[in-house]
């Protein structure tokens, strides 16, 4: 016969399990609805402490089996939101509570880019399910060693996972809102199997985007002025097939230093970060030029909203600019900062594991002008990640500075006088 004491520890304990069973419920179901509609099978939901929800969402990088936008993850999409209604004024009565004052509850261990959007946004995340390939916490629950080392310590502070009853016990700092919380097993088991049962094809999906080769393409510099492609891609760039905007795609020089230094303009006078990105097609165009919008949320950062743009213009080119248009993984992206070991850096590179989601061909794809860590501390950061990146994609043989020094000599002259205020 049980006292009164533990009888209430009991009934407390019943309560803290259905609760935490009907987040995870909603993410498990929302992951099951994402893989039925093609795309990655995860969901997720936002929280405040109080335990009242905010949005419910799934990922949607895959829609109609095209990629609709590859950083259309779960958690990159809540932060998103968060931040887009706190500036809404006609969201004012929703009363978003500060960052760190919210859960965001997923079905499934957070990628590298997801991971960084956290850090960065300020929130807490709890996840069901694990990922060997990808996951922050790829080699066991609560060990992240796969982040830079002052990340590694803040994700201790806020990333938790649920305990799953029979599995494993609740692994996350003292004062999350779900301490010492497990979960059903089954809802571990069906949201394993909505991620896995069509990992295969999507991953498929995603890294044959757009996939010919480019000597099977031709340079859309030729195309008649009338053509649509020709049109379309002027109305994203309207400086497109211009001088300037042609460079030597093996080795870019200081005329790629003139369009990132613009773009970075417009960074700093919105957010006070001096950054941008581009992107050069294989024939050497420089298709796109991008400042980031961290005045409207902190994760939108310049190599991101680069990626975005570009989905968007091969889904409107359709199957007539896949004659022209070539796949990440063939074209260059050239950022005026390159990843140190701070959140958005984190995302950024992670954000390029998304686009590719596979093996990429030999190159350097990522490039950048100034360094903010040696190339050997770059290295070993990049060596560190998770199996995808590290071991699948080897993204140490495809992140590396620019070589024209003339191009980094520009670009750090400029931003140091921005960082002076002597502009």
């Amino acid at each position: 016969m049980f006292d009164l004491a533990t009888v209430y520890v009991m009934l407390r304990d019943s309560r803290k399990l259905a609760a935490a069973c009907k987040y995870a419920e909603i993410a498990v179901r929302e992951a099951e609805n994402a893989k039925s509609a093609g795309t990655f099978g995860v969901g997720g939901l936002l929280i405040g402490n109080d335990g009242k929800i905010y949005k419910i969402i799934r990922n949607t990088v895959i829609q109609g089996n095209s990629v609709h936008d590859p950083t259309a993850h779960v958690e990159r999409q809540l932060v998103d939101w968060y931040f887009s209604k706190k500036r809404e004024k006609k969201t004012k009565n929703l009363l978003l509570p500060p960052a760190n004052k919210t859960t965001i509850i997923t079905s499934l261990d957070p990628c590298m880019m997801c991971s960084g959007a956290i850090l960065a946004g300020g929130f807490n995340v709890i996840h069901i399910s694990q990922d060997s390939q990808t996951g922050t916490s790829c080699r066991g629950v609560g060990d992240f060693s796969t982040l830079p080392d002052g990340l590694e310590q803040r994700a201790r502070e806020t990333f938790s996972a649920f305990g799953v009853v029979g599995n494993r016990l609740f692994n996350g700092p003292p004062d999350s809102i779900f301490s010492g919380d497990e979960i059903d097993s089954k809802l571990d088991r069906r949201s394993v199997r909505a991620f896995s049962s069509s990992l295969k094809k999507i991953k498929g999906i995603i890294n044959n985007h757009h996939g010919q080769s480019p000597d099977k393409l031709t340079d859309p510099k030729t195309l008649a002025r009338s053509s649509r492609i020709f049109r379309l891609l002027k109305k994203y760039n309207s400086k497109v097939f211009s001088d300037g905007y042609l460079v030597d795609f093996d080795k870019p020089g200081i005329n790629l230093g003139q369009i990132l230094v613009e773009k970075a303009k417009e960074s700093h006078e919105k957010s006070g970060v001096f950054n941008s990105a581009c992107l050069i097609d294989p024939f050497g165009n420089v298709l796109l030029s991008e400042a980031g919008a961290e005045d409207a949320s902190p994760i939108r950062a310049p190599f991101l909203e680069l990626v975005r743009k570009y989905h968007r213009l091969l889904l409107e080119a359709g199957a007539e600019g896949s004659k022209h248009l070539a796949h990440l993984k063939y074209c260059k992206t050239v950022t005026m900062l390159g990843p140190g070991r701070d959140p958005k850096s984190l995302m950024e590179v992670g954000c390029f594991g998304s686009c590719i989601e596979g093996k990429l061909p030999k190159g350097e794809q990522m490039q950048y002008v100034i360094p903010q860590q040696g190339q050997d501390d770059l290295q070993n950061m990049l060596n560190n990640l998770p199996p995808l990146y590290s071991d699948v994609m080897r993204l140490k043989d495809a992140i590396h500075q620019v070589k024209d020094v003339q191009l980094q000599q520009f670009c750090t002259s400029k931003a140091t006088l921005f960082a002076s205020g002597r502009t």
